[in-house]
């Protein structure tokens, strides 16, 4: 498992990096939201 922190936040750059990331490696990661006060987002594997 991976936590990103801010992924659902006014801080675009966390989510913009996230899809670059599966854009370029042309993946589909299993993302799930957290509902949380920090917009974490868990990456499983």
């Amino acid at each position: 498992m991976i936590f990103v922190h801010d992924y659902n936040s006014s801080l675009l750059g966390v989510e913009r990096a996230v899809d670059r990331f599966e854009r370029e490696e042309q993946i589909r990661l299993c993302k799930m939201p957290l509902c949380d006060a920090n917009g974490t987002l868990v990456i499983i594997k």
